[in-house]
């Protein structure tokens, strides 16, 4: 659904490839795929990755192992290191780089090192997003990985369209509000409640 939102905004969308190098001519830019197609464009925005900044700490002086899958500090389970009374969470460890998972594996270990009470963080099932406009969101395994993992995987696909109202599209200020005029939206009426009041005291009687 958010592939066919982008693409009626008239954004071009390429999958299965990768770059794999960009040239520059002047003011413009040719960008390479994997797939041996090329875009000319004026600007191109690549997202890279990161790596961990690990260089230079003196781990090895202190025996700390470096995983040799990803280049992060390599720990268990309980983010322990190769020294046992050494631990490192967040993005030094290259497991999810992302801040609210770096704060769980703060969480986890203070449970587990001063509370006494040993956790474990789950990595299996983090949801991501992609703050597109629509958003884009995942969670749990790919389709691939459930494959791999499982004999029988059931495919389940859907589209939706948005609440009446909502508009996916970018929403530009008007004149108006650009100028710092403010513009009052009609308030929705609630049902009127009525009161109902008694016209005889509760201390008075009626006379007959």
């Amino acid at each position: 659904m958010s592939r066919a939102e982008m693409e009626k905004q008239g954004i071009t969308i390429l999958t299965g490839c990768t770059v794999n190098k960009v040239d520059k001519h002047g003011k413009e830019f040719t960008t390479h795929l994997s797939n041996g197609s090329s875009i000319a464009s004026e600007q191109v925005m690549f997202a890279i990755g990161r790596h961990p900044n690990v260089a230079n700490l003196g781990l090895e002086n202190a025996g700390v192992a470096i995983n040799p899958d990803n280049g992060g500090i390599a720990v268990d389970g309980w983010s322990q290191t190769s020294v046992p009374n050494i631990y490192a969470i967040g993005d030094v460890t290259h497991r999810v780089n992302l801040t609210p998972v770096a704060i769980r594996e703060g969480h986890a270990f203070a449970d587990t090192v001063f509370g006494k009470r040993p956790v474990q963080v789950d990595h299996a099932t983090i949801p991501t997003a992609v703050f597109s406009q629509p958003e884009v969101g995942t969670v749990g395994l790919t389709e691939a990985q459930a494959r791999a993992q499982f004999s029988h995987v059931d495919i389940y696909k859907t589209d939706f369209q948005p609440d009446q109202g909502d508009d996916v599209r970018p929403r530009h200020p008007h004149p108006d509000e650009a100028r710092g005029r403010r513009h009052h939206r009609p308030r929705a009426r609630l049902p009127h409640r009525r009161r109902h009041r008694r016209r005889d005291h509760p201390g008075r009687r009626a006379s007959p």
